[in-house]
């Protein structure tokens, strides 16, 4: 999985730079979807051939997604909008700790389907999320709709 997933990454950003059509907010939306898909299928299966090629697909998909959301933020700066990455990275770094901490006291209390349940729920409101995220518009237009997002979480 590990030399697909090296493989894909700069084919994808081939695509997305080179296509005006496919950009890095369809891809990022097609892996979530992707992803749900796969865990749904993992919460029936059990057949455990079929459990590691959906982990596989499933580590694959979320490689990708980890991916785009630097190409995002390189497509954000290339319109003028600074990104703060080290706070972002920052934030990701407390959300991991304090999700990895739920994980653990509901994956001890309900058994490891909890770990399926919840990848499925960050990853359709990472879909909604992305979702809401301006691409493809003029500067001014995107960072107009970034800072009434921004507004809309401070207030």
């Amino acid at each position: 999985v590990s030399i697909l997933i090296s493989v894909c990454q700069p084919v994808i950003g081939r695509i997305i730079d080179r296509s005006n059509r496919v950009t890095w907010k369809k891809i990022l939306i097609s892996a979530g979807i992707l992803a749900v898909a796969d865990l749904t299928v993992l919460f029936f299966c059990k057949e455990k051939s079929m459990v590691a090629l959906l982990f596989g697909m499933l580590t694959l998909f979320v490689n990708c997604i980890l991916t785009l959301a630097n190409i995002a933020c390189f497509y954000y700066e290339r319109k003028g909008i600074h990104i703060d990455f080290g706070f972002g990275r920052g934030m990701c770094s407390l959300f991991y700790g304090i999700s990895a901490f739920i994980m653990g006291r509901l994956t001890a209390r309900f058994g490891t389907q909890a770990v399926l349940f919840s990848g499925m729920v960050v990853m359709i409101v990472l879909i909604l999320v992305a979702h809401t995220m301006p691409c493809e518009n003029g500067t001014e237009e995107i960072a107009t709709v970034i800072s009434s997002q921004i507004d809309v979480l401070v207030d």
